[in-house]
């Protein structure tokens, strides 16, 4: 079969998805919770952060996690609406429908 829907969404790589399984396995508590396994979690996560920061050569604190890609395109499109008032934004019909939606709400 040859998979040509990667704007909906892509296979991870089997490394990811074993990294995946291994924190999931052993850090699935909240993060936001103040016992020892939230704590544990909240460890990873900020490790994971700080990685992630270092590879884009950005502060760890410049990051923002979100719950889909959704959440996200709601937070940026906003965003960036907020801090240009005055200029106009431009999608294409091939955008995802959070664009467009997020811009018609505009």
């Amino acid at each position: 079969m040859i998979y040509l829907d990667h704007a909906a969404t892509t296979k991870p790589f089997d490394e990811v998805l074993s990294a995946m399984h291994a924190v999931a396995v052993s850090h699935f508590a909240n993060p936001s919770s103040l016992h020892d396994e939230g704590i544990k979690a909240r460890k990873k996560m900020n490790q994971t952060r700080k990685g992630l920061a270092a590879m884009f050569n950005v502060s760890y604190k410049q990051l923002i996690a979100t719950a889909s890609g959704t959440e996200a395109i709601h937070m940026i499109v906003r965003g960036v609406a907020k801090k240009h008032p005055d200029k106009v934004l431009v999608s294409t019909t091939t955008e995802h429908h959070a664009v467009k939606h997020t811009l018609e709400q505009l």
